[in-house]
């Protein structure tokens, strides 16, 4: 009887480990998953919107966030640049809202 007992006690202690195992698998293989599909994809476009931010020179059109299309007229060292949306309007704001930068001459265009 004591055998019997001590089996079935080895036996269940077993499961459990295993029951651990493929739990700590599960969570591992569900962070590899958030990191390779999720984080790493959003850390490459924010890497490619900052080198875009910072190579905006004066004279550039630009397409912002809100879909604004401009000129670069005027770029300010604390993060802002003034752009001339036509001959009277001229607006300055961020540039981190700059979506883009659009070929020369597209405002010629419209």
């Amino acid at each position: 009887m004591n055998c019997v007992m001590n089996s079935m006690y080895l036996f269940s202690l077993n499961s459990i480990s295993k029951d651990k195992l493929s739990l700590i698998f599960i969570v591992l293989l569900c962070l590899i998953f958030f990191y390779l599909f999720i984080f790493q994809p959003k850390r490459e476009e924010f890497q490619q919107h900052s080198i875009l931010i910072n190579s905006i020179t004066i004279n550039d059109e630009i397409m912002t966030k809100s879909g604004f299309i401009g000129k670069v007229s005027k770029l300010y060292k604390n993060g802002y640049l003034k752009i001339i949306l036509n001959k009277n309007v001229k607006v300055i704001m961020k540039r981190d809202f700059v979506l883009k930068i659009l070929p020369k001459g597209t405002l010629k265009l419209m």
